[in-house]
């Protein structure tokens, strides 16, 4: 199978809430193509944000969207999102100002700010104003 279908695959299991899916398709497509920005960027979430303790991995989340943010150049605003998610989750102050300043730059990236990054500004920081 080619690196696009299990890219494919991790993209809707992240959407049907089935990460153990995610997990298996994205680093099948990683190793397929360690180029694919997309695939890093969902696995980034799906390791930050599991419910599933077995299956969280900040430190892969960490570095996941930090190599698909590398791959766009930091010009893509739903890669930014999850970086700010990441950051956010590692905690600290000084993670907290990466994730604040990667969701503005997400907004102002996005076309006209895209409401689902400023709704994830109001969910993570609720006293700043986008």
């Amino acid at each position: 199978m080619s690196w696009e279908v299990y890219r494919n695959l991790t993209y809707i299991s992240v959407q049907t809430a089935e990460p153990k899916n995610a997990i298996e398709a994205g680093e099948q497509a990683l190793k397929l193509n360690k180029y694919d920005s997309a695939t890093y960027n969902n696995l980034a979430w799906v390791y930050a944000t599991s419910e599933d303790q077995t299956l969280r991995n900040l430190e892969r989340a960490e570095d996941y969207s930090n190599k698909a943010a590398a791959l766009t150049k930091e010009h893509d605003p739903e890669i930014l999102d999850t970086l700010a998610e990441v950051d956010f989750r590692r905690g600290g102050q000084a993670n907290r100002e990466l994730a604040l300043r990667h969701l503005r730059q997400a907004i102002v990236l996005a076309p006209n700010g895209v409401t689902k990054y400023k709704d994830h500004l109001k969910v993570l920081f609720p006293d700043e104003k986008p």
